[in-house]
């Protein structure tokens, strides 16, 4: 009953705009703040070169402040859920995302998801928390209609796979922040000068 009120309330009156929102700016939807948050995480997204139908699924994170857009973790998720129950969680990588469309189309885990965010919605300024959504999933932990891609049948991963995923993907996916260090060189020390005697009475 909660969650259908503040739910409710949220849908009558909308989000708060920077005009009328009494938190702190970095909370207010609609801020010039947010939108150089929402911004920035795109392009951080790109720069870790995830392909443009992941990066699409940020258009699903509403509603958006820059305090939750600037704590979202640069990193898409891969949940798997096997028949029995059991849950994987991985990061994202083509060799990943191939591997589970294997497995699910041969049935041999019963559902597939990949997120940002934990596949939740941001909270902001006078905004329900993710769980008080109506799409929230229990189980799963997740909003469905948050930034997540759902496969819960075959058919799911049926028909053309994305390009991204296949021997013609022209593009580089590299997860790590940090770039490698640069290549050191390294001058071999010289060998220390052994000098040799010999022994006269040892030559007898």
């Amino acid at each position: 009953m909660i969650r259908f009120l503040l739910l409710t309330v949220f849908l009558m009156y909308g989000p708060l705009t920077a005009a009328n929102c009494n938190c702190n700016r970095n909370l207010c939807v609609q801020d010039p703040s947010a939108r150089e948050a929402f911004q920035k995480l795109r392009s951080d997204l790109r720069q870790l070169h995830y392909p443009p139908r992941l990066i699409q699924l940020t258009s699903r994170l509403n509603p958006r402040c820059a305090s939750c857009l600037d704590k979202i973790k640069r990193e898409f998720k891969v949940h798997v859920v096997t028949h029995s129950g059991t849950a994987k969680i991985r990061g994202w990588s083509p060799p990943v995302e191939r591997f589970y469309r294997r497995q699910l189309k041969n049935n041999k885990i019963k559902s597939m998801y990949i997120y940002l965010n934990g596949g939740r919605r941001c909270q902001c300024c006078q905004t329900p928390k993710y769980q008080d959504w109506h799409d929230y999933d229990e189980d799963l932990m997740i909003n469905r209609n948050g930034p997540v891609i759902v496969f819960e049948s075959r058919a799911n991963v049926g028909g053309d796979r994305p390009n991204d995923l296949g021997d013609n993907f022209t593009g580089h996916y590299s997860p790590r922040k940090k770039p490698y260090p640069a290549p050191q060189t390294f001058v071999r020390p010289k060998s220390p000068r052994v000098y040799h005697a010999l022994c006269s009475r040892c030559q007898q």
